[in-house]
């Protein structure tokens, strides 16, 4: 048998580790300001010296390229003594114009030791150090510096976990800063921006720098050389004086054409946003750029400007005793409102959608965010920053949605010029006027190393990886900002210039939807049951009758805006029309899928136990469009006399299947009957909701706790002109949410919700006279209700 087997590493391969793991020159001095931050010094200064441009180096470099002769065939050749002369010729005439240029710009010596080159060769070399020279990035730190063992075993290994061990060391200790890396790639930022690396670094015991240069070109080898044959040895530099220690790299051999105007565009754009521009600024870590000695100018955030935001939002995710628990606050500064926002798990669990897991939001860790919105239209001249103009220009540098800062410093790109990771522009795209994307809004987002573990750098420097983690933090705050904190922006615009019309697009397309089904299945029914179809025309004549008197209802809401409760009336007929059409084509379809099981067998016994299963599907059909009729436009204008405890129990008997399905048990505990007078459309539209809403959390709870015995439980009285109590054991509702739930178009289940459910049973029951409330605090959740009470007079509440 062999000895063991392991990798090797081509020296290449470490050129490409550069070229991918690095990809712009901003992220790369990033690094290096990182790097420098993790080594506790207290400031860092990046010095750019360009006295000759990659451009202009390359433009000088050009004639001397040693000619390529090729025969007939297209094989190299030997010149001849005529070409060779030609060539000496071109290249002194070359040389001598180029050293000429060179001695006008004050380059004299780089002019002399042109003028003595013989050859090509020779040339490039003297434009290659006087380039080398002439075009540097400085990086100078005073923190911890290196000694010769960790400039050896550290900064030369590639990958190595020293930054995580210093993290874990420096956990305990207070007064430290945590490490922002740790993968041990960050160096590798110095190749990027060029080809040569000088480091002089020392801490305060050493009494030496301690040297290190690095030509990555040696490292660019077409043969099998692996990486730990290219020789880099550190070496002794001069004496240190005092108490001096820190770390300094020169990066020369620049790739990129370098500029002050280049500079002072990433300044601004960039580097100012390096260190959390919410903090003091004497919290924020000094990054001192200059260029050719001139100091570049790094945009600060002007808190005049926060001062005068239109709104301002703050909230944060918390873990309380293990369970997340999202609050957030709104100041809607323009109307001088104010609104608090709160999730627990089960409002968290829809907001992050099922494709991730309820765990993330445990292993996500803590977050806080704020952010400042600002209506663009409304911007105005500020004192201290300037006109309408320079203010506009302030809020297009610093806009871009909610920025990331990890340890008071900066995950690229989130919240940057032309990214858009909460996807709220898409959402502006969709929604006319909406005024919550990302070219509105200044905000960020504080994570910590410790905290949120799971939110890690990819090894790119290109945003976060993408796990559960992310994408729950992701999703939560999409559907925050695009949902919720829309739907309540859109509220008290519409209580300061008028209530805007309930837009029917989403209820007419999955009505159509569930038509075309409901069409279909009917008209293979009438083929199968030749003998039903008196009772199969009258369901479809029924539907169609309530699907025409939708349309027209919509069509009036539209064309007049004058009356509010009829406009809610009609909105909820919509909301009960896709909920009965989608049970239509439900029930349609079972009742298809049971005659073709029933062919499959011909066991007399069978057939009849299927026909009558046929039977319970078209009496479930009928139940249910008895239940729509009173909600029918004309219906819902007339009051009569009927027992409250049978029009509850109809409501379940309908939605028996749906409960069934969903393994939630019901009962009512009522008198044998209680007589009352009311809109009875009204009442079925208020007890359908309550139990749509139930329905929906009690799934909910079932995903999280698969033993709950789901249970809806009511309870009927004639006090107070008729009333109920409904119950079910779910997550229930938070008390700061109390009110909050009547109100039209909020909703805490997520982009599925409309929010109009509980607006419209208030909306009824005060149509009577009466009210709906959420009544004593539950025994299932503690802080929170369980339980609707529904009056149908004006008495008093206990």
């Amino acid at each position: 048998m062999g000895g063991l087997l392991a990798f090797k590493v081509a020296a290449r391969a470490v050129l490409e580790l550069g070229a991918e793991l690095i990809s712009s020159d901003e992220i790369a001095i990033y690094e290096l300001v990182k790097n420098a931050f993790d080594a506790q010094s207290p400031t860092v200064e990046v010095i750019f010296k360009i006295r000759m441009r990659r451009t202009e180096y390359e433009a000088l470099s050009a004639p001397f390229t040693e000619p390529v002769y090729e025969d007939e065939n297209g094989d190299e050749r030997e010149p001849t003594p005529a070409e060779m002369q030609e060539a000496s010729a071109e290249f002194i005439e070359a040389r001598d114009g180029i050293a000429e240029q060179l001695r006008r710009k004050r380059l004299r010596r780089t002019s002399r030791l042109l003028s003595e080159s013989d050859d090509c060769e020779e040339a490039r070399s003297v434009l290659r150090r006087a380039y080398n020279r002439l075009a540097t990035i400085t990086v100078r730190d005073t923190g911890d510096g290196m000694n010769e063992r960790v400039l050896r075993d550290a900064f030369l290994t590639i990958g190595t976990p020293y930054r995580l061990r210093e993290r874990r060391r420096r956990g305990a200790q207070r007064d430290t800063r945590a490490p922002l890396g740790e993968k041990g790639v960050g160096r590798l930022s110095a190749m990027r921006l060029g080809s040569m690396l000088e480091v002089t670094t020392g801490t305060l015991a050493d009494e030496t720098w301690n040297r290190l240069r690095i030509d990555w070109n040696r490292f660019a080898l077409e043969d099998d050389t692996l990486v730990g044959d290219v020789p880099v040895e550190p070496f002794k530099g001069t004496a240190k004086e005092g108490d001096e220690k820190g770390t300094t790299l020169v990066i020369s051999g620049l790739e990129a054409d370098w500029t002050k105007e280049k500079l002072e565009r990433i300044a601004v754009q960039e580097f100012s946003r390096i260190s959390d521009p919410f903090l003091p600024k004497s919290r924020t870590f000094p990054l001192n750029i200059k260029f050719n000695g001139e100091e570049i100018k790094m945009r600060r955030l002007s808190s005049e400007l926060f001062k005068h935001a239109h709104g301002v939002c703050s909230g944060k995710l918390r873990l309380i005793n293990g369970v997340p628990r999202f609050e957030a606050g709104f100041e809607y500064r323009l109307y001088g409102e104010r609104s608090s926002f709160e999730k627990g798990p089960d409002e968290l669990r829809d907001a992050i959608t099922e494709s991730v897991p309820p765990s993330a939001l445990r292993t996500l860790g803590e977050i806080d965010f704020r952010f400042y919105w600002f209506n663009r239209q409304l911007l105005k001249a500020i004192d201290g920053i300037g006109t309408v103009t320079d203010v506009r220009k302030l809020v297009n540098s610093w806009s871009g949605g909610l920025m990331i800062y990890r340890d008071g410093f900066r995950v690229n790109p989130y919240g940057g010029p032309g990214d858009d990771w909460l996807a709220l522009n898409r959402q502006a795209f969709r929604s006319s006027g909406y005024l919550l994307n990302s070219d509105q809004i200044i905000g960020r987002i504080q994570i910590s190393s410790d905290g949120n573990p799971k939110l890690v750098d990819q090894t790119n420097r290109e945003g976060l990886r993408d796990n559960f983690e992310f994408q729950a933090l992701k999703n939560l705050l999409h559907q925050f900002i695009t949902v919720d904190l829309k739907r309540y922006i859109d509220r008290i615009n519409d209580e300061y210039s008028g209530l805007k019309s309930i837009d029917f697009k989403a209820v007419d397309k999955n009505v159509a939807s569930y038509e075309r089904r409901v069409e279909e299945n009917i008209a293979n029914l009438k083929k199968e049951f030749p003998g039903q179809l008196d009772t199969l025309v009258r369901i479809q004549d029924s539907f169609r009758s309530m699907r025409h008197a939708y349309t027209q209802a919509r069509d009036t809401v539209q064309r007049s805006e004058e009356h509010v409760q009829r406009l809610m009336d009609l909105a909820g007929v919509g909301l009960l029309v896709e909920v009965v059409a989608h049970e239509l084509a439900r029930a349609t379809k079972h009742t298809l899928d049971l005659v073709t099981s029933a062919r499959r067998r011909v066991g007399d016994t069978t057939l009849e136990r299927t026909f009558n299963s046929v039977e319970g599907q078209l009496t479930t059909i009928e139940r249910r469009l008895r239940v729509l009729d009173p909600l029918s436009v004309s219906g819902r204008q007339r009051k009569t006399s009927f027992d409250l405890v049978e029009v509850i129990r109809d409501v379940f008997v309908g939605r028996e299947e749906d409960l069934s399905r969903a393994e939630i048990s019901w009962s009512i505990d009522a008198p044998s009957r209680v007589q009352i007078t009311a809109v009875k459309g009204m009442l079925y539209q208020t007890i359908e909701n309550l139990v749509s809403n139930s329905m929906h959390w009690l799934s909910r709870a079932r995903e999280e706790s698969p033993g709950l015995k789901a249970k809806i439980r009511v309870e009927v009285s004639p006090e107070h002109g008729g009333s109920f109590r409904f119950t079910d054991n779910g997550p229930g509702i938070s008390a700061t949410l109390a009110e909050a739930v009547f109100e039209a178009f909020f909703t805490t289940r997520g982009e599925s919700g409309r929010g109009l459910g509980l607006y419209i049973a208030r909306t009824n029951a005060r149509h009577h006279g009466g009210d709906i409330r959420l009544v004593g605090l539950s025994d299932i959740h503690p802080d929170r209700f369980n339980t609707f009470e529904v009056r149908m007079s004006a008495d008093e509440h206990d």
